[in-house]
């Protein structure tokens, strides 16, 4: 994870760093759709989905 990463909420619009943010992440999608990672849960690390 690169530090100073800004991400968006696609619900709310609001921007976060990704370090503050990180362990609510479950799910991350590329602009067009495209799952990139995932966790099971909030305790889990996110794993980079296969290609």
């Amino acid at each position: 994870m690169k530090s100073g990463l800004i991400v968006q909420n696609v619900e709310t619009q609001k921007l976060r760093k990704i370090e503050e943010i990180y362990y609510e992440i479950r799910t991350v999608r590329s602009i067009e759709g495209k799952v990139i990672a995932k966790r099971k849960n909030m305790e889990s690390e996110l794993y980079l989905q296969a290609s």
